[in-house]
């Protein structure tokens, strides 16, 4: 589309302090599906506050945008690996299953750049598909499922405000997935148990917290980086947290 192109262009042309890029951003916007290549473009080219804004866009934009950043994930040349996992991650439940079909990936660092994506959308489908992660031949996605898991299990609330999950329902997801791994004969049963224990005790723990005179501090999902050393760094942070 020639307008996108004139956009794009524009945007790679201007530094952060014009106003022009908030308004070429918000045109973008509005075109919506026909302009995710060329915001994946300003993101790739332009300058740090270019970069944000276009990340920003994809986000605003979100289903359409999924499958392009998922390309990006899973190419094992991208250098934009970072910044597609955290639009993927903020984009949240429309990305989880297009994510989760690439689990199937033969390359292990394909499948835990996924893992760890899925884990930051704090959606409760991605759970099932993390715990199946567990059983995963590589070591290093089966650590960054554990991971993500533990994560997930510190913010159940994120998934009650951000998707309106009730805990039955979310336990009652655990517990399916469960029933279906628990005969695998596998050396990594009793990690698996491990993790799903760690799930039902958060269960138990948030259900505890929602007595009136208890509240929660956080009431915005969090959000990757979007610069510096990026969603893996962190991942890191929260984990030795």
């Amino acid at each position: 589309m020639d307008e996108v192109k004139r956009l794009v262009d524009e945007l790679l042309k201007l530094h952060s302090s014009d106003p022009n890029v908030s308004d070429a951003i918000n045109s973008l916007i509005k075109i919506g599906q026909p302009a995710v290549l060329g915001l994946i473009d300003a993101m790739k080219g332009g300058n740090g506050y270019v970069r944000n804004s276009s990340m920003d866009a994809l986000i605003t934009i979100g289903t359409p945008s999924v499958d392009p950043l998922i390309e990006i994930l899973t190419d094992p040349n991208s250098r934009w690996h970072e910044k597609a996992a955290t639009i993927l991650a903020r984009i949240g439940g429309p990305s989880v299953a297009p994510l989760v079909a690439k689990l199937i990936d033969a390359d292990p660092d394909v499948r835990k750049r996924i893992v760890n994506t899925l884990g930051w959308t704090f959606d409760a489908n991605a759970v099932p598909a993390l715990i199946n992660a567990l059983n995963d031949p590589d070591e290093k996605v089966r650590s960054q499922a554990v991971f993500n898991i533990e994560n997930i299990s510190r913010n159940l609330h994120l998934m009650e405000r951000t998707l309106s999950i009730s805990l039955d329902e979310f336990e009652a997801k655990l517990d399916e997935c469960y029933s279906n791994l628990k005969n695998l004969q596998t050396e990594r049963k009793q990690e698996i148990g491990s993790c799903f224990a760690t799930l039902k005790n958060a269960v138990a723990l948030r259900r505890n917290l929602q007595s009136p005179d208890k509240g929660i501090l956080l009431t915005e999902k969090p959000r990757p980086p979007k610069s510096g050393k990026g969603i893996y760094r962190a991942m890191r942070v929260i984990h030795n947290g």
